[in-house]
């Protein structure tokens, strides 16, 4: 792609009087959907028919199909068909359908833009192929937005269309993506092709409307339709980005902020959007941090592994026998999800989520300790407060100190660093010593689950997956389970089996907005994402 983005380096002085050429309107394409800033590369096939007013695109090899029929219904119908999947079943193919208003009637989406404002600005060699370049450019307050579209000359058929747009407030891109083209056939279609929503029984989709349309047509987004120019592209998402202010209660300091969340907001939608479309084993879903750039993400993950001995006993057990599946929330050992906030404080509630639970467990009675006098007065041990710690150095400080303060006698987490003032905190508990988990070893990890408690786990959450999973057993091949990659402690409060996946029930602290309720089923398949790497409880007084 390196040699593609320097055609966006050409002049506009060198543009000619030639304009775009009218591409074709019926076409049977096959490419690729590259977002560089949020490192997707998505397959998809279209066919349209525009004078008829069919089209459909297959992403994924057609794990979701969408079909655009501008003849069914008064105004058009959208139909989209995918794997679904809920609490009762998994990956069922289903077709859902929106029908086309008035204001907004469903027309055929076409892969290729309206190239009727673009100039020819010059030749350029692409891949050893022969092209023209043909460059369109708008301002839209500081924005400025650049769209180049290559021209096979021998063909005229498109090869390679990019869009770069440039915050000049910001002095920097705020958006990319490119779509490449592989094949195009400009045959006659068969119109049975457009025709597979008859073989399914279509229904509308379960909840609000507004985003669906976005998640059911992202094409148009990228290049818009025949009947659509980028003012209405730009319109669907300042209403989805409001509704997502709405339902989050956020509030910017001013029109700058808001034009950068709405930007982080747009890339992480579209991520979110083409994960789904994969027909994985989780479902990802907008949540309070799809406003959140990548760095601001990585500061909520404050686990920082050290090397060497970390103190404790290793856990090992007589047991053979357990539960085939277990759920510590059932008996009342969970406390209710928090939010660590843009904090890097998540090994502080590792660590009271094993004491709760451990104390639970003990004496029958849900007593909630404190995270924030860990964040406060455990820097001795080599905790750093919002900027990660370890629960190990938290049991240690907690042993010497002979206690860890209720949460109402302490006061409330706060989200940032304090003021330590434990000495004036009635106590909680105290602990007699923690156990660490063989690393590596599932089976001592699910005992000790069973037979003890809640689990403090460290994972590897750095991928962008992990930040937006809303549902199903997750698992990312590309998620590491190596001491070095983990950066984020959680709670092992449960285990189980779903659809044959064999999962981990973890409790995360960023807020209930996340996840299934706070909760995600993380797969136990080659120890994914680390669950069993470092792992520990307290022992309670």
């Amino acid at each position: 792609m390196a040699a593609w983005r320097l055609i966006l380096f050409f002049s506009l002085a060198m543009m000619v009087a030639a304009r775009g050429p009218e591409l074709p309107s019926t076409y049977h394409v096959t490419g690729l959907i590259y977002l560089p800033k949020g490192s997707v590369s998505e397959p998809f096939e279209a066919w349209v028919d525009a004078s008829n007013g069919m089209s459909r695109i297959d992403y994924y090899g057609g794990t979701a199909q969408v079909i655009n029929r501008g003849d069914v219904g008064r105004y058009g119908t959208m139909f989209k068909i995918v794997f679904e999947t809920t609490k009762t079943f998994t990956n069922r193919r289903a077709c859902f359908v929106i029908n086309g208003t008035f204001e907004g009637k469903v027309m055929p989406q076409g892969v290729f833009p309206d190239l009727k404002d673009y100039n020819n600005v010059g030749n350029a060699t692409y891949f050893g192929v022969e092209t023209d370049v043909y460059y369109y450019e708008n301002t839209v307050n500081t924005k400025k937005n650049a769209y180049s579209m290559l021209i096979n000359k021998a063909t005229q058929m498109p090869m390679v269309f990019q869009f770069v747009g440039y915050d000049e407030l910001f002095g920097s891109h705020y958006d990319e993506y490119i779509l490449q083209y592989t094949t195009i056939n400009t045959s006659s279609i068969d119109p049975s092709v457009f025709d597979i929503y008859k073989f399914h029984s279509c229904g509308p989709f379960p909840g609000p409307g507004l985003a669906h349309v976005m998640h059911a047509n992202p094409m148009f987004e990228l290049v818009g339709s025949p009947d659509h120019d980028s003012s209405t592209q730009s319109s669907q998402l300042d209403k989805q980005f409001d509704q997502f202010k709405q339902k989050h209660n956020k509030q910017y300091k001013d029109v700058v902020e808001h034009e950068v969340r709405k930007t982080h907001f747009q890339h992480n939608f579209r991520f979110i959007d083409s994960t789904n479309r994969q027909k994985l084993t989780y479902s990802l879903g907008v949540n309070h941090l799809t406003d959140r750039s990548d760095d601001e993400l990585k500061i909520m993950r404050g686990y920082r592994p050290s090397k060497g001995p970390k103190g404790g006993d290793v856990f090992t057990s007589d047991v053979t026998d357990v539960p085939e599946d277990w759920d510590w929330r059932l008996q009342g050992a969970v406390s209710p999800i928090k939010d660590q906030g843009i904090c890097g404080s998540c090994w502080s509630f590792g660590t009271t989520g094993t004491i709760e639970g451990a104390y639970f467990v003990k004496h029958k009675k849900m007593v909630r300790m404190s995270e924030q006098v860990l964040m406060d007065c455990s820097w001795g041990y080599g905790n750093n407060g919002c900027d990660g710690g370890e629960t190990f150095r938290a049991y240690q400080w907690i042993m010497d100190n002979k206690c860890i303060p209720k949460e109402d006698g302490y006061g409330p987490y706060l989200q940032q660093d304090g003021y330590c003032h434990n000495k004036a905190a009635p106590c909680g508990t105290s602990l007699t010593g923690y156990k660490k988990i063989p690393t590596g070893n599932l089976t001592a990890l699910r005992i000790a689950v069973a037979t003890h408690g809640p689990v403090a786990v460290a994972i590897d959450a750095s991928l962008k997956s992990f930040s937006f999973y809303a549902f199903g057993v997750y698992y990312d091949r590309q998620c590491g389970n190596k001491e070095e990659d983990l950066d984020h402690s959680v709670l092992a409060v449960g285990y189980g089996t779903m659809d044959g996946q064999d999962y981990w029930l973890i409790k995360n602290s960023w807020s209930t907005h996340w996840g299934n309720d706070g909760y995600v089923l993380m797969s136990q398949k080659d120890n994914n994402c680390g669950v069993a790497t470092d792992a520990d409880f307290a022992q309670v007084q």
